[in-house]
C-alpha cells in the first residue's frame, strides 16, 4: 500500500512534457502495488476475526469497500477544485493505511482467535515475563525456555497433533493450586 501511494503521489513531480514514460511507469507502479495490497488484504483480513463473527466481519469489510469503490469515481468532482487534489487524497490515504497495518498483530505461527474474549486479546502481550519449563512434544523432555508470554502462548507449548501440554511451574509453588487450574500429574 505504502508503494502504491508513494507511487502515485511521484507522479505529481513528473513533467507533463518529453519524460512521459516516467509518468506511466509511475502509474503502473501505484496500480501493481494496489493490487497486491487488495489481494492480500482479504486473506489478512480474515486472520483477524474470532471465528464467531468472521463472516460477519468480513462482510463488513467489504461493504465498506464497496462504499469506497462508489465514492471513488466522484474524486474527479474535487479535481475541479485544485487539480492534483486526487491524487494527493489517494496517495496519502494509501499510504496512511500500510503505516497503519503495522500496527496490526502478526498472525504467522499463531492460533488463530476461535472466542471473542481470544479476538480482543489477539496480539496482546501480557505485562509480566517469565521463565517457563514445558514438556516438548509429550516425549518426556523437559526444555527451558524464557519468553514474553503471549495471550495465545499456549501455541508454544503444542505438540504437532495440536494438544497443549501443561506448564510446570518453576517457582516451587504447587502448580495443581486452583489458582492456576492447571495439573502436572503425568
Amino acid at each position: 500500500m505504502v508503494l502504491g501511494g508513494v507511487a502515485c503521489i511521484l507522479t505529481l513531480v513528473v513533467p507533463d512534457c518529453e519524460y512521459e514514460w516516467i509518468g506511466v511507469t509511475l502509474s503502473m507502479i501505484g496500480k501493481f502495488g494496489i493490487s497486491a495490497s487488495f489481494a492480500i488484504i482479504y486473506v489478512f483480513s480474515a486472520e483477524l476475526y474470532p471465528t464467531p463473527v468472521r463472516t460477519i466481519g468480513m462482510g463488513m469489510s467489504s461493504m465498506f469497500a464497496r462504499i469506497g469503490g462508489v465514492l471513488a469515481p466522484q474524486m474527479i468532482l474535487i479535481g475541479q477544485l485544485w487539480e492534483p487534489l486526487p491524487i494527493i487524497i489517494f496517495g496519502s490515504t494509501s499510504i496512511l493505511a500500510g503505516i497503519l497495518a503495522l500496527l496490526l498483530p502478526e498472525t504467522r505461527n499463531q492460533k488463530l482467535p476461535e472466542t471473542m474474549e481470544e479476538g480482543e486479546n489477539f496480539g496482546k502481550k501480557s505485562k509480566s515475563t517469565k521463565t517457563e519449563k514445558s514438556l516438548a512434544n509429550g516425549n518426556g523432555t523437559v526444555a527451558m525456555e524464557t519468553k514474553e508470554s503471549h495471550s495465545n502462548s499456549e501455541i508454544n507449548n503444542a505438540d504437532d497433533k495440536g494438544v497443549v501440554n501443561p506448564a510446570i511451574d518453576v517457582s516451587g509453588e504447587d502448580s495443581t493450586s486452583p489458582s492456576n487450574g492447571v495439573s502436572t500429574k503425568l
